[in-house]
């Protein structure tokens, strides 16, 4: 079994705009949730630098603009080959031959609502 490891990560706002962007965010988290919302971000910056080392760097710069589904979609476009089309009911993602398609249902019973596949075997089937 691993050992727990404990991070410190330094953010400068004076130095990075986009270290500015991710205090703002983060302050405005209810404080029990800080410290989950922290462990998610490094797994999934880990799972997009297995995909591309570029991603991390690429993401970070767009926050402090005009960063919405529109700008994320053109850079998982130009970097991955991924095709994201958005309508009012379902996400599609397309990408080397791989489709998934989860319609947003927070309205819906437990029991009705579609299951997400985990990220770990998603990402892995992006990177076939």
């Amino acid at each position: 079994m691993e050992e727990d490891k404990r991070l410190l990560v330094w953010l400068r706002p004076g130095n990075n705009p986009e270290d500015g962007k991710a205090l703002d965010i983060m302050e405005r988290l209810p404080r029990r949730s800080r410290g989950e919302f922290y462990r998610k971000a490094l797994v999934i910056a880990s799972a997009l630098h297995e995909l591309d080392p570029r991603l991390i760097n690429l993401l970070a710069a767009q926050t402090t603009t005009s960063f919405n589904a529109e700008t994320l979609s053109n850079i998982l476009s130009q970097t991955l080959g991924i095709a994201v089309e958005r309508n009012s009911s379902s996400v599609e993602t397309q990408a080397t031959g791989i489709r998934a398609a989860t319609t947003i249902d927070s309205d819906k019973p437990a029991e009705q609502k579609e299951q997400i596949p985990k990220p770990s075997l998603m990402m892995q089937n992006l990177k076939r």
